[in-house]
C-alpha cells in the first residue's frame, strides 16, 4: 500500500509539473516559431501596385490580395534614422533588427559605436535556433544587421566575419560581397566559415549532400560563385539558383520544428528595381516575397498557437503612384504594355533610364524618385502576439513587439 501511495504521490507530481510547464509556455508572450520577413524598399503602394497587376492578371478591375495583405493585423511603421528623414538600409535594419535608432550607413551600433543586440541573437541566447536569409547576398546591410556590428555598412569583408559570432545555425544568400575583401587579397571568406563549423553550400545539391552532417549551414546561389555577387544590379533569375521560397524551405527543414526558432527573411531586390523605378521588375520581386509568405503559413497552418508572422519593410524606395495625373488618359494602369515590355525584355526589363520613364508614364505609373524616402511602410501580423501590431508605430517598436515586451 505503501509503495502504491508513492507512486501515486510522484504521478500526480509529474502531472502538476507538466501543466505548469505547459502554463508557462502558454503564458510566454513569445512565439515558438517566428518569422520576420522584410521586403526591402515596399511601401503600400509597391502593394497595390502589385494587387493591381494580380487583378489585371484575374481579369478583374481590382480585388486580387496578396497573402500577407490579409493578415488580420495591420500597423504604419515610422522609418526616419538619428540625423535625418530618410534613411539608409543599414541604418532602419538596425532599427528592426536591434530596437534602436542610428545613423545612416551605421550597422548594429548606436552613433557613439555602442554595439546594439539583435532580437537574433538575443533569441538564440534563450536556446532558439537562427536562420538568416536574403535573396540578395547575405552580409548585405538589412540581414547583416541581424548579426554584425559595423560603423561602415560598406565593410562587407569585416561583417562576414561577424557571421561565426553568436554560432547562427543557418545563412543564405545570393552570395557574399568581397569574399577576399575589396582589392583581393585577403584569405578567403569561405575558408574562415568553414574553419569555423560551417558548411558553405553552392547550390541546392551541394546542400542536400552536405546539410545532414552540418549543424550550421551557408547556403549560396552558384550562379555567384566564380565572380561573385554584382553590385546593385537586378536581373532575370539565374540558372541553378532557386527561388527565396525554396530557400525557406531549405532552412525550415534544416532548423526543424523540435526547437524553438527564429528565420528572419529578407527579399533585398524589391529595392534595388524600385531604384531603377522598373515596375514590372519590382511587381515580380513582390510577387517573390508573396510566394515565400506562403511558404511560412503553410508552417503557421500547422503550428497555428505558436507562429508568428511578421511582414515589413526597412523603408520605402521610389515613391510609386498608382498614375501620375495625366489628364483625359484612361483611369486604369496599362498593364499590358508593361508586361508586353517585360516579355520582350527577357524578364529583366533592362530599358534604360530614357525608355523606361517613357513606359511607366505610357502605363500611368508615376514614381517621385530614385532613392530611398521618408514614407512610414506597412507592417503586417498573423499568430501568437500579433494583435500588438495596431495602429501607427516606429520601426524601432518591432522588436520589442515580437518579443512581447
Amino acid at each position: 500500500m505503501r509503495n502504491i501511495l508513492k507512486v501515486m504521490t510522484v504521478v500526480i507530481f509529474s502531472v502538476f509539473c507538466f501543466a505548469s510547464c505547459n502554463n508557462c509556455n502558454d503564458n510566454d508572450p513569445k512565439a515558438k516559431y517566428i518569422f520576420y520577413f522584410i521586403g526591402d524598399g515596399m511601401g503600400n503602394t509597391h502593394v497595390a501596385l502589385t494587387e493591381s497587376y494580380l487583378s489585371y492578371k484575374a481579369g478583374k478591375e481590382n480585388g486580387e490580395r496578396l497573402s500577407f495583405t490579409q493578415f488580420p493585423y495591420l500597423a504604419l511603421a515610422e522609418t526616419w534614422p538619428i540625423g535625418g528623414h530618410i534613411t539608409c538600409s543599414s541604418a532602419s535594419g538596425t532599427a528592426l533588427a536591434c530596437g534602436i535608432k542610428t545613423t545612416n550607413n551605421s550597422l548594429g551600433v548606436d552613433p557613439e559605436g555602442n554595439e546594439g543586440t539583435s532580437i537574433a541573437v538575443e533569441l538564440h541566447n534563450e536556446g532558439y535556433n537562427v536562420g538568416i536569409m536574403s535573396s540578395v547576398p547575405v552580409n548585405h546591410a538589412t540581414p547583416a544587421s541581424f548579426f554584425a556590428h559595423n560603423e561602415y555598412r560598406g565593410n562587407y569583408y569585416e561583417i562576414s566575419q561577424d557571421m561565426i559570432d553568436d554560432g547562427f545555425e543557418f545563412f543564405g544568400g545570393s552570395g557574399l560581397y568581397d569574399i577576399r575583401g575589396k582589392k583581393g587579397d585577403l584569405p578567403s571568406t569561405l575558408d574562415f566559415l568553414e574553419e569555423n563549423g560551417y558548411a558553405v553550400c553552392y547550390g541546392k545539391s551541394t546542400f542536400t549532400e552536405r546539410q545532414p552532417n552540418s549543424e550550421k549551414v551557408v547556403y549560396l546561389q552558384p550562379s555567384s560563385q566564380e565572380t561573385g555577387p554584382e553590385y546593385y544590379v537586378r536581373e532575370g533569375d539565374k540558372e541553378g539558383d532557386i527561388q527565396l521560397s525554396e530557400m525557406l524551405g531549405l532552412c525550415i527543414d534544416h532548423l526543424g520544428d523540435e526547437e524553438p526558432f527564429i528565420i528572419v527573411c529578407e527579399e533585398g531586390k524589391i529595392d534595388w528595381s524600385a531604384h531603377g523605378n522598373k515596375t514590372m521588375s519590382m511587381v515580380h520581386d513582390v510577387l517573390s516575397l508573396n510566394e515565400t509568405v506562403k511558404k511560412a503559413l503553410e508552417f503557421y497552418y500547422a503550428h497555428p498557437d505558436e507562429t508568428l508572422i511578421v511582414v515589413t519593410a526597412d523603408h520605402e524606395t521610389g515613391g510609386p503612384a498608382i498614375g501620375d495625373g495625366q489628364e483625359g488618359k484612361s483611369d486604369f494602369i496599362d498593364w499590358e504594355i508593361l508586361e508586353k515590355s517585360w516579355i520582350e525584355c527577357g524578364g529583366k526589363n533592362n530599358l534604360n533610364r530614357q525608355d523606361n520613364r517613357a513606359l511607366n508614364y505610357a502605363a500611368q505609373v508615376g514614381w517621385t524618385t530614385e532613392n530611398h524616402s521618408g514614407a512610414p511602410v506597412p507592417v503586417y501580423a498573423i499568430g501568437k502576439g500579433a494583435e500588438r501590431f495596431h495602429g501607427r508605430i516606429n520601426n524601432i517598436d518591432i522588436k520589442g513587439l515580437i518579443l512581447g515586451k
